[in-house]
């Protein structure tokens, strides 16, 4: 929650685009494992930020997105 969490040992300490692959991708597999064709996603602060990604990078298996207070995203007007 604060960023004085332990980092995962699937990051290894790589990139930003290292670390939103690994969430992105094991979403994916879990989405296949289960075999679930669309569908909803919802997602909260860092959460929120890993459902965008995944619907940008699958659109066709995201059949909604709901973002709750999003990070890492800018707002409308704000420099990038």
């Amino acid at each position: 929650g604060h960023g004085s969490s332990d980092t995962l040992p699937c990051l290894g300490g790589g990139s930003a685009a290292d670390a939103e692959a690994v969430f992105v991708e094991a979403l994916e597999g879990w989405r296949e494992t289960l075999g679930i064709a669309r569908m909803v996603l919802v997602g909260h602060a860092l959460g929120s930020y890993v459902a965008a990604c995944y619907a940008l990078k699958y659109p066709v298996h995201a059949e909604k997105v709901v973002l709750f207070s999003p990070i890492g995203m800018g707002g409308a007007g704000e420099e990038e």
